[in-house]
């Protein structure tokens, strides 16, 4: 539906997850069981569209790396400093790299300026990839702070 109005299917879905998230639980978990089977096919479809938004030539492209890298660095950094919002540092900490994780909002915001053509292709190319390694980075050091806190809380 959002293709038809001129809108990124990316931006559609994030907005039928928005909308979801206001609904009854009941409603939502209904809605959920029903899609859960086809979200495998969607999910891998959704990051082909995703893949074919970063140019091969970005690869190997020094100048797309550094501004990833940058602006990898400066997402790290703004969700490392949540954890000062908190009066439990480790918490917050928690909530921070949770927050690297959720890659699809820095997503929406990469296919939206895309298709207002407000990036050039390096930023565009840049953008993505520091969306992808931000979540992925983010994924593995969240899953490492959990352990560790878990293993001090055992001891």
């Amino acid at each position: 539906m959002a293709a038809i109005i001129g809108l990124e299917p990316v931006l559609g879905a994030f907005g039928i997850g928005v909308v979801l998230s206001k609904v009854d639980n009941k409603i939502k978990h209904d809605a959920w069981a029903k899609i859960e089977g086809y979200m495998h096919i969607f999910v891998g479809g959704f990051l082909v569209s995703i893949g074919t938004m970063l140019p091969r030539a970005a690869l190997v492209d020094i100048k797309v790396w550094l501004w990833a890298l940058l602006f990898t660095v400066i997402g790290f950094v703004g969700k490392y400093l949540v954890k000062y919002l908190f009066k439990n540092k480790k918490d917050g900490k928690l909530v921070g790299l949770a927050m690297t994780i959720r890659g699809e909002v820095g997503l929406v915001f990469v296919a939206v300026a895309l298709s207002y053509h407000a990036l050039n292709e390096t930023m565009a190319s840049a953008s993505l990839l520091a969306v992808i390694l931000v979540t992925v980075l983010g994924a593995i050091l969240f899953e490492k702070e959990v352990m560790k806190q878990v293993k001090t809380e055992k001891t």
